[in-house]
């Protein structure tokens, strides 16, 4: 009999856990819903700058060891990819664009916070579908200007440069 009751006690407490983490879950998806809406307005702020530059494609190899400019979009394999970057006229300042973090980091890998280049990639909370292709013919060696979220990634090998941006709108300049 007693071992019949703990393991009520035991069935109570696994229900209690599970509707507290439905709660939680349910409670935190609201919260990034509230953050989500607040990141679509159409109006560019500090967190969402407009760059300009001319927009090249590059064949990352190698898990981004090797990088090397192309003239057209290409499909490619596991180990390589094919990234948009976006070259300025003049270094921009990053301090004013990253967080605290992003700037020490910027600093410690660059010696310095002024960048020129950015590899730009769409902001999948704006963008519900999005073909690499096509933006490269619509945007590839043309004056773009790019609005979006810019930030350090601190890894991996798919970002090739120091600062990245998230880009929620892009248009041709020229």
């Amino acid at each position: 009999m007693k071992k019949f009751r703990n393991q009520a006690g035991i069935l109570r407490q696994n229900r209690t856990k599970r509707a507290l983490s439905v709660i939680i879950t349910a409670m935190t998806g609201f919260l990034l819903l509230i953050g989500c809406l607040g990141t679509l307005s159409a109006q560019p702020s500090l967190s969402q700058p407009t760059i300009e530059g001319t927009l090249h494609l590059y064949l990352v190899t190698n898990y981004g060891e090797k990088m090397q400019e192309v003239d057209r979009y290409r499909e490619t394999g596991e180990g390589s990819m094919i990234a948009f970057i976006l070259k300025t006229d003049k270094k921009i300042d990053m301090t004013q664009y990253l967080d605290k973090e992003g700037v020490e980091a910027l600093k410690e890998y660059c010696g310095e916070t002024l960048q020129s280049e950015f590899m730009i990639v769409p902001d999948w909370e704006v963008f519900e579908s999005f073909s690499y292709k096509d933006f490269a013919a619509k945007y590839a060696h043309k004056r773009i200007r790019g609005t979006g979220t810019l930030f350090f990634p601190m890894a991996g090998w798919q970002n090739v440069t120091p600062v990245r941006m998230d880009f929620s709108k892009v248009e041709v300049t020229e």
